[in-house]
């Protein structure tokens, strides 16, 4: 790939009108090139979500996460704010903290240098005779953090938009959905053998819906009754019908929560929070997917389920969920294999771009976000 040409003229048909536009070249899903790119230009400068609120919720409480290689340590301090950082020491750069679990401080286990939970440096044994060491100059490297809806994101981008403004038209939409008084109930991470984008295609088309989850998808919510949006940071796809998303056909889930009815016609929502997250709210539940690249090749694809407090507080709560795990342990299982076999023919076979059907408007929107993305970088 010639990284010193702009892509949109390399590859101008991307960002042509709709009707006449191309795909992605094979290089976007297969060239280390392009990728490296992509960790800079697109990683290196979006927000991204990297949890819940609720899995810190008191002072001391941390995990640790990596995207695009970096680790990123997550931490609620004693002024309950939720805090991003470096979990590499200031001094010989071990790493202070990894996993999860609740601490009073962050304490090095080379040299014991501690740090507080607002990442500023409160013990370094044997410095404080050093004529050039002050603990103010040596904090952990902080990362842009915040926290919209009770999710969590980070960005490592030295100078970051603005999250809150960057959704600001979301807020409203999403508000039915009460997203602040979700709980998170259960987390599964996935090793796909595919590019991160072609998981993030797949997401947001209703196009493959009948063929790829005819079984499980089709009779719940068929590919004609979706419609999409797009938007600057996000997109919007939404069906209206009765019942839930959450379960298969048959099966009984939750009651709604407050506002809906499982008997008249609700909006059920996927947002993508770019540039790699896909949020779905139904009527009495959330959950979302986050891809998170490990090579060219290769993606983490981490499910998590919420749903809202009183819910989780039902005898019947464990015996119900599980339905709610079945019906996405069915679907992404066939999402998983559809794109493995897509990323195989992109790899091995001579793929010449084609054009898009109707309900792929949100994939040739991310097709021209991924261009411009990268051009305006400079990755």
């Amino acid at each position: 790939m010639n990284v010193q040409t702009p892509l949109n003229l390399l590859y101008p048909r991307v960002t042509e009108a709709f009707e006449n536009a191309h795909m992605l070249p094979s290089e976007a899903y297969i060239d280390p090139d392009w990728y490296a790119r992509e960790k800079a230009g697109i990683f290196g400068n979006a927000w991204v979500v990297v949890g819940r609120a609720e899995q810190i919720p008191n002072a001391g409480d941390y995990f640790t996460c990596h995207v695009t290689g970096q680790c990123v340590l997550l931490a609620r301090g004693e002024d309950g704010q939720v805090r991003a950082f470096s979990p590499s020491c200031r001094h010989r750069g071990a790493l202070i903290a990894e996993g999860e679990g609740n601490k009073r401080a962050f304490v090095c286990p080379y040299h014991r240098w501690t740090y507080g939970l607002d990442g500023s440096l409160i013990g370094a044994p044997g410095m404080d005779g050093h004529p050039n060491f002050d603990k103010a100059d040596f904090p952990l490297a902080g990362i842009s953090c915040a926290v919209w809806q009770g999710f969590i994101f980070i960005n490592l981008s030295d100078t970051p938009s603005s999250l809150e403004d960057d959704l600001a038209d979301l807020g409203p939409i999403v508000e039915p959905y009460r997203l602040g008084d979700m709980r998170l109930a259960r987390t599964k991470t996935y090793t796909i053998k595919a590019n991160w984008k072609s998981y993030i295609d797949n997401s947001i088309e209703a196009y493959h819906v009948a063929s790829v989850h005819a079984r499980s998808l089709q009779p719940v919510a068929p590919m004609s009754a979706w419609q999409c949006e797009p938007h600057e940071h996000f997109y919007l796809q939404w069906a209206e019908f009765a019942g839930t998303l959450g379960v298969l056909k048959g099966e009984e889930g939750f009651p709604p929560m407050p506002g809906f009815s499982l008997d008249q016609p609700a909006r059920h929502i996927l947002v993508t929070l770019l540039p790699n997250t896909v949020l779905t709210m139904t009527v009495d539940a959330i959950w979302w997917i986050t891809l998170l690249p490990l090579d060219v090749n290769t993606s983490t694809l981490v499910v998590n389920h919420a749903f809202p407090v009183g819910t989780r507080e039902r005898p019947d709560y464990e015996a119900i969920a599980e339905r709610y795990f079945r019906r996405f342990d069915v679907v992404s299982q066939e999402d998983i294999e559809i794109t493995e076999i897509q990323q195989r023919g992109i790899t091995h076979g001579r793929r010449i771009p084609g054009l898009y059907q109707e309900q792929e408007r949100l994939v040739h929107a991310f097709a021209g976000y991924v261009l411009r993305t990268l051009d305006r970088s400079g990755a």
